[in-house]
């Protein structure tokens, strides 16, 4: 898969460019989101509307699937937690193929 080599390039690059590349799983910032829970919801409810639209969007399932994996490794839950990060790697995975016609 191209577009999986590449993602793997570009992790390969960002870890040698960056020192602190992803030094933390998630940092909550109280003025830039509220609690995973919370935003998990919103997540949902969004995509549930846009289902009902048939307009589902790459955001949508990402924001979705990031907020599960967010609840899941606060609920300790390391398994599921990585689950849903591969999920979110296929959501970009599949966003980087419509996006080249695929």
């Amino acid at each position: 898969m191209p577009n999986l080599d590449l993602v793997v390039a570009e992790l390969a690059n960002a870890k040698r460019k960056h020192r602190k590349f992803v030094d933390a799983f998630f940092i909550r910032d109280p003025a830039y989101c509220d609690s995973p829970k919370v935003e998990l919801e919103r997540a949902r409810k969004r995509l549930r509307l846009l289902g009902r639209r048939h307009e589902v969007d790459f955001r949508a399932v990402f924001e979705e699937e990031f907020w599960e994996a967010v609840v899941a490794y606060h609920d300790g839950e390391i398994e599921h937690a990585v689950q849903e990060l591969a999920q979110c790697a296929a959501v970009v995975l599949r966003a980087m193929e419509h996006i080249q016609g695929k």
